[in-house]
């Protein structure tokens, strides 16, 4: 959702093909954030709801199980930034 990006996708170079592979060294770097957002938007976003909704994605991306949120948590969270 924030990329705009495809899970898999083959037509992009190989170290961009896998979303996870490529978004997680991004999470590491603030002034990266940006670069996650889907292009399209050009610009036009608020920042604190794109640094909102990546800390979201960044929890859903956790390796152990036990600290993911539930997707109920999810959902609301992501209605929340919907109604700002």
């Amino acid at each position: 959702m924030i990329t705009g990006r495809r899970v898999i996708d083959n037509d992009r170079p190989s170290q961009e093909q896998n979303l996870i592979e490529w978004a997680q060294p991004l999470f590491k770097d603030k002034k990266k954030f940006h670069t996650m957002a889907d292009p399209l938007l050009e610009g036009e976003y608020p920042e604190k709801s794109l640094y909102q909704a990546l800390a979201i994605a960044a929890m859903c991306l956790q390796e152990d199980a036990p600290p993911r949120p539930l997707i109920s948590d999810v959902v609301t969270a992501l209605e929340f930034l919907s109604a700002e």
